[in-house]
């Protein structure tokens, strides 16, 4: 396969690259490098678009995809099959076409992000409420609970779907109540395949070959990716460790997200303000 193409549909800040959807927000006068957005399993780009608007108005040209089986983006044969590694293609060929972008990823985009980052494809990387990879386990008692009760998708691959229970208990925890049938609504199935990868600890990243700067940001309330493991990321990579109090799962859409945002963005105006050769960190921040 060739380069991907980039094909501009101006319908509502709607862009396709080959046969995935990315959705962007583009300052009129752009100041500062573009920004990749990777959202996590049942979801898509839209639960970024705040943060789309927050970044678009401080100068940077923001972009979210829509990874494959979503509807309007690269098609599936068998939604349940795909794996890890098909996702990270998706977010590959826009980060192509980008060129090195500033990459944020949530949840199963942040196990993404780390694999991006693995392969040297961006200068700084975020990681919000980030799945872990290999050596980093995942499993609570509770997400254990859940795992058991979804038994089937995962261990036969097929397209796993969460209940209305289940996505409060664990991704909407702090969104008021009267928002989250909404938010359930917009969640779609997705891969069983990739979520037994992720449980598993199959997914590895060699951290000796990342070398971007990295920030680790995360809820103290998150029932889906324990606190814990943002602290063992942190370790993991040498990078600061933030995590907020009164905050979950959820981070990109939870009241006062805009704070973290903010903070975010101070942290990457940082680094573009330092030399490259010395972007990376090496000293974990809590």
């Amino acid at each position: 396969m060739g380069r991907p193409r980039l094909i501009i549909s101006v319908v509502l800040q709607s862009l396709r690259i080959d046969d995935l959807a990315v959705t962007a927000e583009v300052p009129d006068n752009p100041s500062r490098p573009p920004i990749l957005f990777i959202h996590g399993i049942l979801g898509g780009p839209w639960y970024f678009e705040g943060y789309q608007r927050y970044f678009a108005a401080r100068g940077y040209p923001s972009y979210a995809v829509s990874l494959r089986g979503r509807p309007g983006s690269r098609p599936v044969r068998d939604l349940g099959r795909v794996s890890l590694d098909e996702f990270v293609t998706d977010a590959l060929d826009v980060v192509r076409v980008l060129g090195r972008p500033i990459i944020v990823g949530h949840s199963m985009g942040g196990l993404i992000a780390q694999r991006l980052a693995e392969e040297d494809m961006s200068d700084i990387v975020v990681l919000l409420s980030s799945a872990p990879p290999g050596g980093i386990t995942l499993a609570t008692p509770r997400l254990v609970a859940k795992q058991i009760m979804n038994l089937g998708p995962l261990l036969r691959s097929r397209p796993l779907s969460a209940t209305d229970g289940d996505a409060d208990e664990l991704i909407f925890n702090r969104i008021p109540v009267d928002q989250r049938a909404g938010l359930r609504a917009a969640l779609v199935p997705d891969s069983g395949r990739a979520a037994r990868e992720i449980s598993l600890g199959t997914v590895r990243i060699d951290e000796g070959r990342v070398r971007c700067a990295m920030l680790v940001a995360a809820g103290l309330e998150d029932r889906f990716v324990a606190p814990r493991v943002a602290r063992q990321l942190a370790t993991k990579y040498g990078a600061p460790c933030w995590q907020y109090p009164r905050h979950a799962h959820f981070l990109p859409m939870e009241p006062g997200w805009e704070q973290i945002a903010e903070d975010v963005e101070a942290w990457i105006r940082r680094r573009l303000d330092q030399p490259a050769s010395s972007r990376a960190e090496t000293v974990p921040l809590t």
